[in-house]
């Protein structure tokens, strides 16, 4: 096989802002230092099967992995390549490039190509293609192919970098290695539940390398990105897994390992999960004491939500004025205090537009409020899905104003938590960038016996924010962490006072 002599950097011309569309096409050149560490460390765990390598690669693009792979092994080491490519201009172009250096590139889809020679080495970076973005027909059949195949339940929520990972796993032969750069979101998501179910059943996770928020690996995919390592063979529950983050795959700045048996019991695989300290929590969990559910999603925030001075100018009268909470990074203090009217105490006040009547009533009792409603059909607004699907446009979910509030998503710093709690004084409702939690009508009961216990309860929340906060947040690029109503439902308060302890050893109906 003859070898490409020159810098394989110089032959790729990556250029890591290629494509302002990626997100929808997936598209995203691998890096090739990136590559290079990706490359060495899977021939690595190939060990003496380095001398013998059956390359495959399912998303080729430009040959990236190929052009590594070349400079990293003798001549005779690489027994045979295959690359597959769905765009056939990117086909051509890279089987002119390297089609004479035994490169095979196949043009077409890969995860309909039932008859492939099976591989002991298969390197590939997906395409990063959101579900909402896989044609409806096309998912459902992928869906029904990748469950058949592999016996695991697949959610309709998966990205298409799922269904090539497992369509992979008939392309190796037994003891194969595979290495797989795709996004994070797997490991603390529902939907990544049957890849986790895959990697500590199916095969032999052999790594994880977690690449470091602060500098993505694609500057324009808003995503967290790793790098996966298998073997295929049998997984065992007494094998151990590396994760490691930040740094080089060779050199990280954080690395522990855990037991097959220890992922496998544990619903996701957070961040904090991973590398945060040791937690110890001993109170009950929040899904124990709150009915937790997200705030309010008006669908057209820029239409329903108005501050006092652009209320009164389309004329909106009190009584269909809804106080509203503000984001929490407005807010001076994680205490929000009432004003005489009940009103959060915080500038800038902010208020929810919701009206009970039929619109003919409405414009007929109140007639100067039509300039506002008009506004509603200049902007295109009432064609939107959850607009739509409501019997009047204008009217809001129903909500009491939550005593406590968490909120959804955040980046925080080494000092702040990302996810904050808020304690609600006032009348105010909240927008879906909170989680509104409920105290359970036999813990209202209790607060309610007592004022300092409802400031003691508040105390326990927010130094959950430093312990079993942190380890249920799902994380994201550029360093977002967010939390969904289960997920905090699962977190423990980290004591347990003595009114509260009693309450529960007494089984008192929550």
């Amino acid at each position: 096989m003859e070898k490409y002599e020159s810098s394989p950097y110089e032959a790729l011309s990556w250029d890591k802002n290629k494509d302002p569309d990626a997100n929808q096409s997936g598209l995203y050149i691998t890096p090739p230092e990136l590559a290079t560490d990706i490359t060495r460390c899977a021939l690595d765990l190939m060990g003496a099967g380095r001398n013998s390598v059956f390359f495959g690669d399912p998303a080729v693009g430009n040959g990236v992995f190929f052009s590594i792979l070349q400079h990293l092994l003798d001549d005779s080491s690489i027994k045979s390549a295959i690359g597959v490519e769905l765009n056939n201009q990117i086909a051509q172009s890279t089987r002119s490039k390297w089609s004479r250096y035994g490169l095979e590139v196949n043009s077409g889809d890969y995860l309909h190509f039932d008859s492939k020679p099976d591989r002991n080495l298969i390197l590939g970076n997906p395409p990063y293609v959101r579900f909402q973005h896989i044609d409806k027909a096309y998912g459902q059949l992928l869906r029904e192919k990748a469950t058949k195949a592999s016996g695991l339940k697949i959610s309709g929520l998966s990205g298409l970098y799922v269904y090539f990972i497992l369509a992979s796993h008939s392309w190796m032969r037994e003891g194969a290695i595979g290495a797989w750069l795709i996004p994070t979101e797997f490991m603390d998501t529902n939907y990544g539940f049957a890849l986790r179910q895959y990697l500590t059943t199916s095969v032999r996770l052999k790594k994880i390398h977690i690449y470091d928020d602060a500098l993505p690996q694609f500057e324009n995919a808003k995503v967290s990105s790793c790098v996966v390592f298998l073997e295929k063979n049998g997984a065992r529950e007494d094998d151990y897994v590396t994760f490691s983050h930040g740094g080089s795959i060779d050199d990280p700045q954080q690395s522990r390992s855990f037991s097959i048996g220890f992922l496998r019991s544990k619903r996701r695989w957070t961040f904090e999960m991973l590398f945060g300290e040791p937690v110890d929590s001993y109170g009950p969990t929040l899904g124990e004491l709150f009915e937790i559910k997200r705030g309010i999603a008006t669908g057209a925030n820029e239409f329903f939500i108005l501050k006092r001075d652009e209320a009164y100018d389309a004329n909106i009268p009190d009584e269909f004025l809804v106080p509203l909470l503000p984001k929490s990074r407005t807010l001076s203090s994680a205490i929000v205090r009432r004003d005489a009217k009940g009103l959060p105490a915080v500038n800038n006040q902010l208020f929810l537009f919701d009206c009970s009547l039929e619109e003919l009533e409405l414009r007929r009792k109140f007639p100067l409020i039509k300039k506002f409603l008009d506004s509603a059909d200049e902007m295109g607004i009432k064609d939107r899905s959850l607009i739509r699907s409501r019997r009047l446009w204008y009217r809001q979910e129903r909500r009491d104003p939550p005593p406590f509030l968490c909120t959804y998503m955040g980046r925080g710093t080494n000092t702040v938590s990302p996810i904050r709690f808020i304690k609600n004084e006032s009348d105010a409702l909240a927008t879906n960038t909170y989680l509104l939690m409920y105290p359970k009508p036999r813990l209202q009961v209790i607060l309610d016996q007592n004022p300092v216990r409802e400031r003691d309860l508040f105390d326990l929340l927010q130094a959950a924010e430093d312990a079993d906060l942190r380890i249920n947040l799902r994380k994201y690029g550029g360093g977002l962490r967010k939390i969904e109503p289960r997920e905090l439902g699962t977190v423990r308060l980290p004591t347990l006072p003595e009114w509260l302890k009693e309450a529960l050893e007494n089984k008192l109906d929550f």
